[in-house]
């Protein structure tokens, strides 16, 4: 099927060529107003924090643009109406999944707090979650928006499911932790299930902009999967013996045991709930 990679691909160089457009001139506006600053940190997450949101943007822009021209159709994925509850239920789901978690790696040993310098809070927190906008916006639309709903629609939903999955594990791309993968395969299998059940992309977005923003947040990254710089972390791993070390995981809370054990309950109340409805009945 030639469409779903031709809407994909257009949505991913619009949304990255806003970014590189606009990242460069933030950063000059930047200097010029305060050029005794560090460019290469605190210029670095500012500029993030406000190319990222208008590379969200553009995302929803030319996803939204090319398939009321293309499939000349409304957009009912992306209709305004319910649109914000929608969104906050995601953002409520994403940071109660990850309140927990945290509470439990901490209980466990596996984690342990250390925030950095209360100055430095502003810029740690608004370059990780100004990424998040632009991830969940993105994720939810290549994942759900292209790939779930065009394989549903010409193979089936299962079909559909399945391959945003396993098209979710590929997306880890370097990270070549088992883990890693694994939790991008589930990741990407419940937001193929909430898609064939909602049949919108709001409630996706909320959760992935949230999930992946508070976790680039507590590992002091600039990206989702960055390993993270201590001085810009909160959280740091303990030594500890091989049981915590194994259920830490060798790539961050996300690709923790429990991340993965709590993702995985997650996907099968959503799979047997969207059994239930009639979901995977092809129309």
């Amino acid at each position: 099927m030639v469409w779903a990679p031709v809407l994909a691909a257009a949505v991913f160089i619009a949304g990255f060529g806003v970014y590189k457009s606009v990242s460069p001139l933030v950063v000059g506006l930047f200097v010029i107003l305060r050029p005794e600053a560090s460019l290469s940190d605190e210029a670095l997450r500012l500029y993030m924090s406000l190319a990222s949101p208008l590379a969200g943007i553009a995302f929803v822009g030319v996803y939204w643009l090319l398939v009321r021209l293309v499939e000349r159709r409304a957009v009912v994925e992306l209709a305004p109406r319910g649109a914000w509850i929608e969104a906050a239920r995601g953002v409520g789901l994403a940071a109660a999944a990850f309140l927990l978690l945290m509470v439990v790696l901490t209980l466990a040993g596996a984690i342990a707090w250390r925030p950095p310098p209360l100055k430095t809070w502003l810029g740690h927190i608004s370059a990780g979650l100004a990424f998040g906008i632009a991830s969940g916006v993105l994720t939810a639309i290549v994942l759900q928006g292209v790939l779930t709903r065009l394989l549903a629609q010409t193979q089936g939903p299962v079909f559909g499911v399945v391959a945003a999955a396993f098209a979710a594990a590929w997306w880890t791309g370097g990270r070549v932790h088992v883990n890693a993968q694994l939790g991008a395969l589930i990741d990407g299998l419940m937001l193929a299930l909430v898609f064939v059940r909602l049949g919108r992309l709001w409630l996706g977005m909320g959760i992935v902009a949230t999930w992946d923003g508070l976790m680039t947040v507590v590992r002091g990254g600039f990206y989702h999967g960055d390993d993270g710089n201590a001085a810009r972390a909160f959280i740091f791993a303990p030594e500890q013996g091989p049981l915590i070390s194994w259920l830490r995981g060798p790539g961050g809370p996300d690709t923790s045991v429990p991340a993965l054990v709590g993702g995985a309950l997650a996907a099968g109340f959503l799979a047997w709930r969207a059994w239930q409805e009639g979901r995977f009945s092809r129309a």
